[in-house]
């Protein structure tokens, strides 16, 4: 039947062609040769071009609006993410100022200034707590005067050997992430403290992180490295291009990167990392590794092609944990600049707004605290006001999910409203509009005039120094 077809399509073209010849045919093959003829063979080839050329629009509109979506997608992940995180890292941080270490502290800061633009140098628990450079500070003085009382009177420039190689690397790192000066911190020129170190200590087997970082944290502070110094951790690098691990082997290709002049040894790097990449998950490992790896590569520029970089967002968001971040306050800190493409090269361009009163511009502080004026029916006790920072720009929502990291006396519930995309307080402290009859409801307002917050908490934005509450109470127009 095939061939029958075939054959049938033959003589059907051998008809035509024919017909054209002799000057026969049928109507249409007649007009064909006339001059109206023509000039409507025109026409309809240039409409069919037309309706062709549409078509092709629309079929690549259609792909590109499938791979725009799939940007949208991440893009809309990673601003949920970085939100989330963040508040996940700011409620932990401690009354001293600092997080769990210094070193932790530091990455904490980096990953705020790279992820989401803040300067954290003013940040606190408290008013009059600590904020994280007065954490730092100390974190150094504490080690200066130990060693004075142990040592000679007056320190010398090595005084700081309490303070790990590592350490150090993580706190003149945060201090460019705050646009602080580190040849004079603490009265201490860091700079010449970690170049004394790499110089003076003996780079073991399990030191190539700390050094490498502390390379890193060097040029990044536009100290110029000393040759040797760079040139010892690239005869460290294994056969395979590795330096121990994807860790330590991403770190070692930023800090070669840097410095400059090791172009054969960050790429011979990079191929490892490469082929360390997991064909399936797209990972390079855990997420920690994965965020390292992410940035070494970003950093030297490879193609992201080459390893996929949307899938491997798209693998560590499946990495999250229910509220928001990874698990750990380390983890999270080291893959948010990994999502938002941020690497540690950015800390060069840092620049600083100079602070506004008692929190930096980029920060918004406010007072916020929950009243219950609605006596016959609930009988608490206000809660003490509680003093709380965020980005600027962050909606009431992100305020009280740091307020209930605080303390349990502002836990909630909110109910979320898919047509307008936004989320209303359904009950705080168990207690909701309908608790016992009683005609009382949670109303926003400015805890000092009174008047009530008419936008939403997914949409209204406070503004510095604001002091907010919740009211449990009657409407107005009814009291």
């Amino acid at each position: 039947m095939e061939d029958n077809d075939q054959t049938d399509f033959i003589k059907k073209e051998d008809f035509r062609t024919h017909n054209y010849r002799s000057g026969k045919g049928n109507a249409i093959t007649q007009r064909l040769r006339s001059p109206m003829g023509i000039k409507m063979t025109w026409a309809y080839a240039i409409i069919m071009t037309g309706i062709a050329f549409i078509l092709l629009s629309v079929i690549g509109s259609r792909n590109a609006e499938n791979f725009y979506a799939e940007e949208r997608n991440i893009a809309v992940q990673t601003t949920q993410t970085v939100a989330r995180s963040i508040q996940f890292m700011i409620v932990r941080q401690n009354v001293n100022g600092g997080w769990a270490s210094v070193a932790l502290t530091s990455q904490v800061v980096v990953s705020m200034r790279l992820a989401a633009g803040i300067d954290p140098s003013l940040l606190r628990l408290f008013n009059n707590t600590p904020s994280v450079k007065d954490y730092l500070a100390k974190a150094i003085q504490q080690n200066l005067f130990l060693l004075e009382q142990t040592t000679t009177p007056t320190p010398t420039p090595s005084s700081i050997q309490t303070i790990t190689q590592g350490q150090l690397a993580y706190i003149m790192l945060a201090l460019r992430a705050m646009c602080i000066n580190t040849t004079q911190f603490a009265n201490v020129n860091l700079n010449q403290q970690m170049a004394l170190q790499l110089k003076k200590d003996k780079l073991s087997f399990n030191q190539r992180y700390s050094y490498a970082l502390g390379i890193l944290a060097l040029c990044l502070n536009n100290y110029k490295v000393d040759g040797l110094t760079s040139s010892n951790l690239q005869e460290l690098q294994a056969s395979d291009g590795s330096w121990l691990n994807i860790d330590t082997t991403s770190l070692s290709i930023m800090a070669l990167h840097c410095v400059g002049g090791y172009a054969n040894a960050v790429q011979r790097g990079i191929q490892y990392l490469l082929n360390s990449q997991d064909k399936q998950t797209f990972l390079f490992g855990n997420e920690y590794s994965t965020s390292h790896a992410i940035q070494a590569l970003l950093s030297a520029k490879v193609p992201v092609s080459s390893w996929n970089y949307p899938k491997v967002l798209q693998a560590l968001f499946k990495m999250r944990q229910y509220d928001g971040s990874f698990g750990r306050v380390d983890n999270t800190a080291a893959v948010l600049p990994s999502l938002t493409g941020s690497t540690f090269f950015d800390l060069k361009s840092v620049t600083c707004k100079p602070p506004s009163g008692a929190i930096n511009s980029s920060v918004v502080s406010i007072v916020y605290t929950i009243r219950y004026n609605c006596p016959d029916h609930v009988q608490i006790l206000d809660p003490t006001p509680l003093t709380i920072s965020a980005k600027a720009g962050s909606p009431m929502i992100t305020f009280m999910k740091i307020a209930a990291g605080m303390s349990n006396a502002f836990n909630y519930t909110l109910k979320y409203h898919a047509t307008f995309s936004a989320y209303t307080v359904e009950t705080i402290n168990g207690i909701s509009s309908s608790t016992s009859n009683s005609s009382c409801y949670w109303f926003l307002q400015y805890d000092v005039t009174k008047k009530q917050v008419q936008l939403g908490i997914s949409h209204f934005t406070p503004k510095n120094n604001d002091e907010l509450s919740f009211v449990y109470r009657k409407p107005l127009r009814q009291n």
